[in-house]
């Protein structure tokens, strides 16, 4: 799995990055919140999210923290699980 070249500071933009990059990224943090709706369709009663992530990983932070703001306006406690 790619890390967000963003986040780790090897480009400032994605949309316009200043160097050549090769690799793959999966953009986990961003489509994060997309997946939590899903998640709330399929299960409307859900009051409880575990999510899991790398604490060792990079983007952590920002997966777990791109999910707090959807989460609680969808009355879900989310639980994080490292």
């Amino acid at each position: 799995m790619g890390v967000d070249p963003v986040a780790i500071g090897l480009v400032g933009s994605l949309k316009q990055p200043e160097a050549n990059l090769t690799g793959v990224t999966s953009l986990n943090a961003e489509v994060g919140p997309k997946r939590l709706e899903i998640l709330r369709e399929v299960m409307p009663t859900a009051a409880e999210v575990a999510v899991l992530v790398n604490p060792t990983s990079p983007t952590a932070e920002s997966q777990v923290r791109n999910l707090r703001k959807p989460a609680h306006s969808m009355g879900i406690q989310q639980l994080t699980v490292a």
